[in-house]
């Protein structure tokens, strides 16, 4: 029994013999220990979300690096345990907020202009609730850091719904459409990410030699899958004794397209127990390169989840809870504040030329009470009153007022 387990479509960089043409090198920058962190955070918290997901869903595909960077945004309006939490669900316990964001910073535009030969871009928007007024601090971490747009609208009106679903489809190549299908009254922000890849294979499979071929499901059964054939590949190989690891290279091999292929008498939750972050680096580390013939499905997939659960369990429990959850920075005025929803869409197709991917989070920001009207205190019956000094606390007059009809003018 085989299934095709697709961990990483984007965000791994490889290292390759064969090299690319001079105009197309990358220049390869020592990254940070902001960036170091960062990418081993992200690479953990894969794994992590991975094994969290329901194993009944036979197909998924999610970025780790797009559900982070809108937590990173969000970060910017947390405080105490709840930005902990979301610290230490996305593996960055031991950094600040303001790491977070100069480290995504600093790897957005590192892996957008890794690869000339692909197309991997990056867009971040803000949207909130007029006439609410955000907090100077938060908007200038979000469009010096993360490049983002922050725009307040009437979410009263049908035309909010529409902009941020055309802002999204911009960005995702169309691939994503109708990301929010309303706007609740509850609802007081969205932080948006979305990424979106595009990359030929370095090896181009010939369409004319893709057919249908048996693909084995892990209950026995065999379906007819559309499959793409190369005769002379440079790959990368690993072999573990639960499954073999392969690494198919795009553009000038910077990204690369790894597949955890279990072995006769495995399956994918073999593959996934033996899973982590390290584990990952280590089985890469030791590949070695070789010369195959391919044989791939041809496919496109769409998934879509609510992550609530998932993010929970993960540690940010807190910031899903009405009353509990500390978010007092997004706003000027004071909001009961609270995640109200994490969606996650994505996209991918691979065909004979290419991969072609894209990714949207969507954190819905949601509040318990909006800031109260003035309160109503009417002195309209017998009082009681005194005139007194605040600091010694001295009551110099008092007295009472229980009919003013009998007022002397």
């Amino acid at each position: 029994m085989r299934k095709l387990v697709v961990l990483s479509v984007a965000f791994c960089m490889a290292c390759s013999s064969n090299e690319p043409e001079p105009e197309n090198l990358p220049d390869l920058r020592t990254l940070s220990a902001a960036e170091t962190s960062l990418v081993a955070g992200n690479n953990q918290f894969a794994v992590n979300l991975f094994t969290q997901l329901p194993q009944d869903d036979p197909n998924l595909f999610f970025s780790p690096l797009s559900i982070g960077i809108a937590l990173g945004m969000t970060l910017n309006g947390a405080e105490a345990e709840t930005r902990q939490g979301i610290l230490n669900t996305i593996q960055f316990g031991s950094l600040t907020a303001a790491e977070v964001n100069q480290g995504y910073a600093d790897l957005m535009r590192l892996l957008a202009g890794m690869d000339r030969t692909v197309n991997l871009s990056f867009a971040n928007s803000v949207w909130y609730r007029n006439p609410l007024t955000v907090r100077t601090d938060f908007k200038s971490a979000i469009e010096s850091s993360y490049q983002g747009t922050v725009q307040g609208l009437d979410f009263t009106s049908p035309q909010a719904k529409q902009t941020i679903n055309n802002w999204v489809e911009s960005k995702t190549n169309t691939k994503i459409k109708n990301v929010i299908q309303q706007i609740d009254a509850h609802l007081v922000m969205f932080l948006i990410n979305a990424i979106y890849f595009k990359g030929d294979w370095t090896y181009s499979f010939d369409k004319a030699q893709t057919k249908a071929e048996n693909f084995y499901l892990e209950d026995g059964t065999i379906i007819q899958m559309p499959t793409m054939r190369a005769e002379k590949v440079n790959v990368t190989l690993y072999a573990h004794e639960k499954f073999n690891l392969i690494t198919i290279p795009f553009g000038n091999k910077q990204f690369e397209f790894t597949v955890l292929l279990p072995r006769p008498g495995y399956t994918t939750a073999d593959v996934t127990a033996s899973l982590s972050a390290a584990a990952l680096e280590d089985w890469i580390f030791n590949a070695h390169e070789q010369t195959v013939k391919l044989q791939m499905p041809k496919f496109k997939m769409k998934w879509k989840k609510n992550l609530n659960d998932e993010l929970s369990a993960l540690g940010m429990a807190r910031a899903f809870i009405p009353g509990q959850a500390q978010l007092p920075n997004f706003f000027n005025d004071p909001l009961a504040l609270y995640i109200d929803f994490v969606d996650h869409h994505s996209f991918l197709e691979l065909t004979e030329t290419g991969a072609e991917a894209a990714a949207v989070t969507v954190v819905g920001i949601g509040y318990t009470s909006m800031p109260a009207e003035p309160a109503l205190v009417a002195i309209n019956k017998p009082f009681v009153f005194m005139i007194r000094e605040k600091h010694s606390g001295a009551i110099t007059f008092m007295g009472q007022l229980k009919n003013p009809a009998s007022l002397e003018e």
